[in-house]
């Protein structure tokens, strides 16, 4: 005889956006530059670990995203300035 097998279930997956002016995304960039753990080591030097501590994972994970995204969008926004400024006048 067959058995069958029947589950349910929910999965919620809320993001939020985020726009930076030019000037802000540079500074993001730069302000994780040094990486998650060079962070997380001035920020529990000099402010204690209770509020950051038990957001160490979402952290990583934003550093991650940073430097795997951040640059492209930089570079694209260089080349449009550049491409505006050789335009002859």
């Amino acid at each position: 005889m067959a058995t069958s097998k029947v589950e349910s279930g929910i999965t919620l997956d809320i993001k939020i956006k985020l726009t930076l002016t030019v000037e802000e995304a540079r500074a993001l960039e730069t302000m994780t530059g040094y990486g998650h753990k060079s962070f997380l080591d001035g920020y529990y030097k000099q402010l204690g670990k209770s509020y950051m501590q038990p957001h160490e994972k979402g952290l990583i994970s934003l550093f991650e995203t940073i430097k795997k995204s951040l640059p492209t969008e930089l570079k694209k926004v260089d080349s449009i300035i550049k491409h505006i400024n050789d335009m002859p006048k």
